[in-house]
């Protein structure tokens, strides 16, 4: 199959993902305040942190050594599983023992606290998977668990709040993990037809290289993204929290279909580096670029209203921030870019330095402007943060590792093209110009000045799609 062809397939399920959450939300919003929403949005942003220090990271190598296409490829798999298992399970008990402390400093029940544990399991079986079937391009079997996963999750929990009316936040999380475990023993079933029961101090040592380095990355990565949320709770309130979490919602419709553009091109992208075949990709990226401009822009108009619509008016004062959500996810796209660079190059120690960097300034910014400004600002604290690695992102590879990069030149044009389209926007609001026909027009030009290029390709991959449907 084709990159276009893998590229379909995880867009298409990334957007029934998306699509299942948006319908979703009118049902949520009614069954759930937003301050008890805001609650669950932060046992998702522990469940993400735990997901990652339980293991130490370890379970990451997976993947890049597929790459390395040797023939011991089962041991080292049984080697990392084996070390992670045993990890798990000490840092496990150890956030057992201690959860009356742990959970009274994160601010949470000890009830919900416990609950991070089997979630966490469930994350890592899942992040084994994918990293067994991204390189072996299983595109459409990874879309199926990922939608197995959402449906299954959203099903079991709605059910689960209405049986159980007074508890609903844990009902809610049991709905997600008894129907996550399901799915996992499915997944172990495939993992273990690749596992050799093994020990190799070789790969330890090559999984230690490789996956340490990038447990402050790993984790730095999940601040910017995640931690905002918990220092809303924190010093503001989980009303709050809610709110913030549910425009990002909406805004994360971005990433479904930036991630399923950098899944399917991971194996090609490796293939082009190991052949130097640089032109190759910067026309790709280029070309990537333009198109999520334009999908920026899109959900940048039309986020407010759709949200408007799908939750309740308790829910309605977060939405205004979905802009700024949007191009900050514009510019990660750019981070990836650059950055999967550097990974290539097996210099992960400098990945960690710039999104642990970038980690800290959104820590720094969020605690002097939250308390001034309110939760709205952390979105764009985020922004700042995604600029500023970005930039660190392209000054490590260009100066430092003289590495393959990007061209400037190449990224500037359709992020700025969605800068001004965004400020344009907000001065229509700001005059009273900014109904459904005015939007339309602005994204319509903007579209043009973003795609004319790519025009006769966009009318190939349109009418071959027509075709084969």
């Amino acid at each position: 199959m084709s990159l276009l062809g893998h590229v379909k397939i995880y867009f298409s399920g990334a957007v029934i993902i998306k699509i299942v959450g948006l319908i979703s939300l009118p049902v949520i919003t009614n069954l759930l305040t937003p301050d008890e929403y805001g609650t669950y949005s932060v046992f998702l942003s522990y469940g993400a942190i735990t997901s990652v220090v339980l293991t130490l990271n370890l379970n990451s190598a997976v993947s890049r050594y597929w790459y390395e296409y040797r023939n011991d490829f089962n041991s080292f798999l049984g080697t990392s599983i084996n070390i992670s298992a045993i990890i798990f399970c000490v840092f496990s008990m150890l956030l057992i023992l201690n959860r009356n402390h742990l959970s009274n400093i994160l601010g949470i029940s000890p009830n919900i606290f416990m609950l991070l544990v089997p979630y966490s399991l469930i994350n890592i079986v899942f992040s084994f998977y994918k990293q067994l079937s991204i390189p072996q391009k299983r595109s459409f079997k990874i879309t199926m668990v990922d939608l197995s996963r959402v449906l299954l999750g959203l099903l079991a929990g709605i059910g689960l709040m209405l049986i159980f009316k007074e508890d609903r936040i844990t009902s809610y999380i049991y709905g997600y993990i008894g129907s996550g475990l399901f799915i996992t023993v499915f997944l172990l079933k495939y993992i273990f037809k690749w596992y050799e029961n093994k020990l190799i101090s070789r790969h330890f040592k090559y999984i230690l290289k490789y996956s340490l380095p990038l447990l402050p990355y790993t984790l730095s990565g999940i601040i910017l993204t995640q931690f905002d949320r918990i220092m809303i709770n924190s010093i503001i309130d989980p009303k709050s929290a809610g709110l913030y979490t549910l425009a990002y919602q909406i805004g994360m419709i971005f990433t479904a279909v930036s991630t399923a553009i950098l899944m399917a091109w991971t194996p090609d992208y490796f293939t082009l580096m190991n052949n130097k075949e640089y032109d190759t990709i910067d026309i790709f990226v280029t070309k990537m670029l333009h198109f999520l401009a334009v999908l920026c822009l899109a959900i940048s108009f039309y986020g407010e209203p759709i949200g408007m619509i799908l939750t309740g008016d308790q829910f309605h004062g977060g939405l205004k921030i979905i802009p700024i959500i949007a191009f900050s996810y514009l510019v990660s796209f750019v981070y990836e870019v650059w950055g999967r660079n550097i990974g290539y190059a097996k210099r992960t120690i400098w990945i960690s330095v710039i999104v642990l960097s970038s980690g800290i300034l959104n820590i720094l910014l969020n605690k002097f402007l939250l308390p001034i400004y309110g939760y709205e600002i952390a979105a764009t604290t985020t922004l700042i943060s995604y600029l500023f690695m970005s930039l660190l992102a392209f000054i490590v590879c260009k100066f430092i590792l003289r590495i393959h990069v990007v061209p400037l030149r190449r990224i500037m044009f359709p992020l700025f093209i969605a800068l001004i389209g965004i400020i344009l926007m907000e001065q229509l609001s700001n005059y009273g110009q900014s109904g459904l026909l005015s939007k339309t027009l602005l994204l319509l030009v903007l579209s043009v000045l973003l795609l004319h290029k790519y025009r006769n390709e966009l009318s190939k991959i349109i009418n071959k799609s027509v075709l084969s449907g």
